[in-house]
Order: C-alpha cells, then structure tokens, then sequence
C-alpha cells in the first residue's frame, strides 16, 4: 500500500549578517516586520497554498526586522 501524501513543509528559520537563503527560495515582495508577522505569512501561505515552505531571514544585525522567503 502506498504512503499517505505528506503535508507541505512549513518551517521558519532565521539568521543574521549577509547570506543568502537556502536555493529554490525566493524574496516575498511584501514586508512582514519582526520575526513572529514572517512566520505568520509564512504559515499562512502553506496552509493557502501559495508556497511549500518559507525562511524568514534578520537581513541586518541589530534589527528584529525579517524578510520573507518562500519556495514555491
């Protein structure tokens, strides 16, 4: 018998200084502020189907700012 479907994966990540986000992620044009409002886009474009899974990214230190990644 056959394995059951996997959900999509949803997970949020972050980081700090210069870097890039894990490959086949691309930069969300919308801005979410700090860490928490990245995870919930995130989350809410998994569950709405929008993308697979996301990476909130702290793009500059000494800021709780976060940018969107999502991998479609």
């Amino acid at each position: 018998m056959p394995s059951p479907p996997r959900p999509p994966q949803a997970y949020a990540a972050t980081a700090t200084g210069p870097g890039k986000p894990p490959p086949g992620y691309v930069h969300e044009k919308s801005f979410h502020g700090v860490a928490s409002a990245c995870r919930a886009a995130g989350t809410a474009g998994v569950e709405d189907g929008r993308w697979t899974a996301y990476f909130c990214y702290q793009a500059l230190p000494f800021t709780p700012f976060q940018e969107l990644y999502v991998k479609r």
